[in-house]
């Protein structure tokens, strides 16, 4: 059932919806939040995400509702991403995951969410600023999303749940799998940066 809700697409849903055009041809085809986000609508990917988010959050608190806790928490959270990275309504041909893994966080370390959603904000925010310094294949909303990311990634890591450890570290793998040209990229960003004077 989390594979199933995980695979509802709302950024190709929504797109199409919106402006009559597959989400798969616009920006970098990547069909979720950011993408809608920057080449559709602003408001209209903030949906998205918040929306992606609950597909990882709502699944996890029906199985704890019934009593399911600890390590089988952690399949049903990957479950909700595999969903959404290989959907079965749109051939396999899904999202990164960030989004539902943002909520699958959010059901266990909500008080850590925040701050870091605060710290993300300002990288976005300093991104955003000194954009015409920085030369790069990535916006400021996708710089601000990889360093929160990062921090969840490192947070989770040093936590005392070992169902939370767990998961990150199947989910790393799952992210990395998906979008290791990306993630190839962001990782040598850096040497294009210029100094700011």
């Amino acid at each position: 059932l989390a594979y199933i809700s995980g695979s509802i697409n709302f950024a190709e849903i929504f797109t199409f919806r919106k402006i009559g055009t597959d989400i798969y041809s616009l920006g970098d085809g990547n069909p979720g939040a950011t993408n809608v986000f920057l080449h559709v609508d602003r408001k209209l990917g903030f949906t998205v995400g918040i929306l992606d988010a609950l597909k990882g959050f709502l699944p996890l608190l029906t199985a704890y509702s019934y009593g399911i806790c600890s390590l089988p928490l952690a399949f049903i959270a990957l479950s909700s991403i595999l969903g959404h990275q290989y959907p079965i309504f749109y051939k396999f041909r899904g999202g990164t995951g960030i989004s539902t893994t943002i909520g699958v966080m959010i059901f266990f370390a909500p008080k850590a969410i925040i701050s870091i959603f605060i710290f993300s904000s300002i990288v976005i925010f300093a991104a955003n600023y000194y954009k015409e310094h920085i030369q790069g294949k990535f916006s400021a909303l996708e710089t601000g999303e990889s360093v929160g990311f990062v921090l969840l990634i490192f947070y989770a890591l040093f936590s005392s749940s070992g169902t939370l450890k767990i998961f990150v570290l199947l989910d790393i793998a799952l992210i990395i799998l998906r979008q290791h040209i990306k993630v190839k990229e962001l990782l040598f960003q850096s040497k294009s940066v210029k100094h700011i004077s």
